[in-house]
């Protein structure tokens, strides 16, 4: 009778175990585009992935950034492809496993219309001006960027959207008179034919995306991950990966990284 329950748990722990490196592996995306926009500019990574790990890897993100934020330090991802200073915090903070880091910088790009009368970054005054989220690291460089320039804050308008994209879209548009938005949205709408915008200014730069593991992620399953996100850069699909996502080939993450990016841990988060 003992014998038989043995064997039952075993077959039950063997079969637990074999579901669990089935199941598919959830790599969540910042929201700095649409749904649709992130699922059509990630999928090669993920079906990289997949191949690489002979495993199915799926596409999720969340409405806003702070809902992403929750949900990827309750778990519900077990990869996060985030923006830099958020991909610190959960390491630091969360106990998250760095997986990499992208090797071009990021930074504020501030713009305004080409048709409007905004044609300096010292005329900046008496203006709305749409920055991406409040806890967008992209959001306080470009204050940084105006508070160097002599801009009295007081005097604009500021609000804040859901995403890069809609905040460059709203000064193409004429919604807002001048906005900041991430380098690799301006870059992919030059990559577009974008010419209706004026660049006044840009911030100081950044260390790139990160990728993170969630902290119960196998250290065996990092491991491959590591070796194949630093490895995507060297194929063809990834080429044309970070061609489009306008992002460079994935590093390893270093001390000199998270420590550049302390300084807005504690002004964003408070940590």
């Amino acid at each position: 009778m003992i014998l038989r329950l043995l064997l039952l748990l075993f077959l039950l722990s063997a079969g637990l175990s074999v579901q669990a490196e089935d199941r598919p592996l959830k790599l969540g995306i910042f929201p700095y585009l649409s749904a649709a926009q992130l699922v059509e500019l990630h999928k090669p990574l993920a079906d990289y992935l997949s191949r690489r790990l002979d495993r199915p890897v799926s596409i999720a993100s969340a409405s806003t950034l702070p809902d992403f934020m929750q949900r990827s330090r309750n778990g519900q991802y077990d990869l996060v492809l985030t923006a830099p200073h958020m991909g610190a915090l959960h390491i630091l903070r969360d106990g998250f496993q760095p997986l990499a880091v992208a090797e071009n910088r990021l930074y504020a790009v501030i713009a305004s219309n080409r048709n409007s009368a905004w044609q300096r970054l010292d005329q900046v005054r008496d203006a709305h001006l749409l920055l991406p989220p409040p806890k967008a690291i992209v959001s306080l460089l470009a204050l940084d960027r105006l508070k160097a320039a002599g801009t009295d804050l007081d005097s604009l308008e500021i609000r804040h959207t859901r995403s890069h994209d809609n905040a460059l879209q709203s000064v193409l548009k004429g919604r807002s008179d001048i906005a900041a938005f991430s380098s690799p949205t301006w870059q992919r709408y030059l990559d577009q034919g974008g010419d209706k915008l004026r660049v006044l200014a840009t911030s100081a730069s950044l260390p790139g995306n990160f990728v993170v593991a969630n902290p119960e992620l196998d250290p065996a399953l990092v491991r491959q991950l590591r070796l194949a996100l630093w490895q995507f850069g060297q194929s063809v699909e990834g080429k044309r990966y970070f061609l489009r996502t306008r992002q460079q080939g994935f590093r390893p993450v270093l001390p000199n990284d998270l420590q550049r990016l302390r300084p807005y841990l504690k002004r964003i988060f408070g940590y």
